[in-house]
């Protein structure tokens, strides 16, 4: 079979198996799994304004079918690449190139079909095997239903990266993953901005978790020991990838100054025996809090656990929330009025169930779900 331009109009395409013929009329985009987020969309918004990406969101500055898919998708595919610990892996292995346990293999034209143990949580053995191989780790089972079912592949090498980019597509497709993710897709109509709902995006993560052990879910990987990532974690990297993506990136003003020192990551601490859900940083009482960007303070109150909190939404992102806990007091700007990057909106303080003294505790969520903190306070160095 000639080799085909890949996913312009992908939506459809990619849902049913009916579809998949339409695949061979996208526009085809070098699937490099190291540097596709380096790839990004201009943003709709200024599209409309100057017509400099007419090749990405076409002439009327208006998101096509494909723009939307390649938008979610990528930043879906790198998530589930990082949970599954191929992209961006410690030893800097080609992420098409990693055998399951950080082996390698070279040639493409077909599954490398080389079994490694399974280990369990303490690295010991536990009697079983695994031939997964590629980014998106496919056993070669899995590898030679999804060549049988599916009719259309790329010329040359079997296993090459652009046939395991497409074979996670098809897989992703036939557990009803895509459809749910893609339903929960909303474009604006004015700026084309582009944003995901946590729902379908949990819901994905759910179905795909029959086929990845790493996602939570249906737990494939329980029996030999093998853990899954947390939802948290998983919304975090979607988002960081989403936002590149998507031109979303961009520089802030650390709120309480980069040079305060990180006291506190989010994850689980065993010592609270839950999950921290933001970042904490030393700072002096009455320490000022600035807006990170033009936005505004939407929420101030009082609770037992937090203290005094004020939560901020930046007008670049408005489904995104930066929330600072334990107070000194409520923030010091009236609520849905607008402010500018660099101004004082609170003061950090001790209040509430603070067990660390005066400090600076910083969530961000996303459709009202928590992500990494690091990201996007690291726009402040990054950019």
């Amino acid at each position: 079979m000639k080799r085909r331009t890949f996913l312009v109009n992908a939506t459809a395409a990619a849902v049913t198996a009916g579809a998949l013929k339409t695949l061979r009329n996208f526009r085809e985009r070098p699937p490099d799994m190291r540097s596709y987020l380096d790839r990004q969309l201009t943003p709709a918004a200024a599209a409309q304004t100057a017509a400099v990406n007419a090749g990405q969101t076409g002439k009327t500055g208006r998101l096509g079918k494909g723009d939307i898919f390649w938008s979610v998708m990528w930043p879906y595919m790198y998530t589930v690449g990082k949970a599954e610990g191929t992209v961006d892996n410690s030893l800097g292995i080609n992420p098409y190139q990693v055998i399951y346990t950080y082996d390698s293999f070279t040639g493409f034209d077909d599954h490398p079909r080389r079994a490694h143990p399974i280990l369990d949580s303490n690295g010991r053995p536990t009697g079983q095997v695994s031939d997964a191989a590629g980014w998106p780790q496919f056993i070669s089972t899995t590898w030679d239903e999804l060549v049988a079912d599916n009719p259309f592949w790329y010329d040359g090498p079997a296993f090459q990266p652009a046939n395991q980019d497409l074979g996670f597509l098809y897989l992703h497709r036939d557990t009803g993953a895509h459809a749910a993710l893609m339903a929960g897709v909303q474009v604006d109509a004015l700026t084309q901005r582009l944003t995901l709902t946590y729902d379908a995006f949990a819901k994905a993560i759910a179905l795909d978790s029959r086929r990845w052990a790493s996602l939570p879910g249906a737990d494939i990987g329980a029996d030999t020991g093998q853990h899954t990532r947390p939802m948290w974690w998983l919304w975090s990297q979607f988002q960081w990838g989403l936002w590149k993506q998507m031109g979303y990136r961009r520089h802030i003003v650390h709120p309480i100054g980069a040079d305060k020192p990180l006291t506190s990551s989010m994850g689980y601490q065993d010592w609270r025996k839950g999950i921290h859900w933001g970042q904490d940083f030393a700072s002096s009482l009455g320490s000022a809090i600035v807006a990170p960007e033009a936005g505004q303070v939407t929420l101030t109150s009082y609770e037992p656990k937090g203290g005094y909190y004020l939560s901020f939404a930046p007008a670049a992102q408005p489904e995104l929330d930066v929330i600072f806990r334990h107070c000194q007091d409520k923030s010091s700007v009236a609520l849905n009025t607008p402010v500018a990057a660099g101004v004082l909106i609170g003061r950090t303080g001790n209040s509430g169930e603070s067990t660390t003294g005066a400090h600076a505790h910083i969530e961000v969520t996303v459709d009202g779900h928590h992500i990494d903190p690091h990201y996007y306070l690291g726009m402040s160095q990054w950019f």
